[in-house]
């Protein structure tokens, strides 16, 4: 005769503080907004199912035992050390991967990578990339061409949906980075294409963030914006993109600046570093907008229906 499997409690409680959330996503905010401590999100579609040894119910009863869900997958410990340890284990299979390139790339082939990463450029020297470290780069290294297509030699970029990304602290896209040419090599249509690109990318990354909260008001998202960056010979072009209450987006221009490459340009550097203060305080401010619309997401905010994201945004949104 079988065991009568225990019934339980799961609950989303920090190891390091003891605080209880509503929810993974939750959790693996407060580990990193306040201890700096980042977990990978659980898989679409996975959830915590009855087995022969547990039956897990929501009840507050104090008399039903708790046992510490992980925010990463369908483990549960009954101690906070046990807990610890096993988080311990999604903590480092984040840590930066060492990718080291054995031969020249082939300008007309695509690389895939198995890491949240990818080279800015198709073509890339063997001694030069050797030992090359990648954080968080591109997470879509994927073709956007057939690999049998060809192309003009100054047009190898256009192999990658962007040269660069830059993430927030919850994985989505807010920075997107093109380098449209070198000091002296600037190609007008390249330039062109590169900018229209841009704004797709830039759209793209905002539908993302709303189709992961339909629920929050319109007005949040309106405050919602991400930034594209995109330099041509020597000029860095910063941009953003919002979204209207037509249902449209809007691309804005917002500062340029040129790099100086001699020691006579160095005026030039005040304009460069007025972009980065400007660009790093218009994120600080994204994560508040970002924290708005995420208790608007799980209910802990108010929102009506009639001003919810699912009624106000355009039906082809994702």
């Amino acid at each position: 005769m079988s065991a009568t499997p225990q019934v339980v409690r799961l609950i989303y409680a920090c190891y390091q503080c003891n605080e209880v959330k509503s929810e993974g996503r939750n959790l693996r905010l407060h580990l990193l907004t306040e201890h700096e401590i980042e977990v990978p999100a659980m898989k679409r579609g996975q959830r915590h199912r009855d087995t022969k040894d547990f039956v897990f119910v929501k009840s507050t009863n104090s008399q039903i035992p708790e046992r510490f869900a992980c925010p990463s997958c369908l483990s549960h410990f009954g101690d906070t050390e046990d807990f610890r340890t096993h988080v311990a284990k999604h903590t480092k299979q984040t840590d930066a991967t060492t990718i080291i390139l054995s031969k020249r790339s082939n300008i007309n082939s695509v690389q895939v990578f198995s890491s949240k990463i990818g080279p800015s450029r198709a073509e890339i020297p063997a001694e030069r990339a050797a030992k090359f470290m990648f954080t968080r780069f591109v997470d879509t290294c994927t073709s956007a061409v057939p690999p049998s297509s060809t192309s003009k030699r100054d047009y190898e970029r256009t192999f990658w949906l962007v040269d660069g990304m830059g993430y927030d602290h919850w994985g989505f896209e807010r920075v997107a980075l093109e380098g449209s040419s070198g000091l002296s090599n600037a190609s007008s249509d390249k330039v062109i294409d590169d900018a229209t690109k841009q704004i797709s990318t830039l759209i793209s990354m905002m539908k993302r963030i709303a189709g992961h909260h339909l629920n929050s008001d319109v007005q949040s998202f309106i405050n919602t914006k991400v930034y594209g960056i995109q330099s041509v010979n020597s000029t860095v072009i910063l941009s953003e993109v919002r979204f209207l209450f037509d249902g449209k987006y809007e691309y804005k221009e917002i500062r340029s600046a040129q790099v100086p490459t001699i020691y006579g340009e160095r005026n030039r550097w005040p304009k460069i570093f007025e972009i980065l203060c400007y660009l790093e305080m218009e994120l600080q401010k994204q994560k508040l907008v970002y924290e708005i619309m995420e208790n608007e997401e799980q209910g802990l905010t108010t929102v009506l229906p009639e001003n919810s994201l699912k009624n106000k945004l355009p039906t082809d949104i994702e």
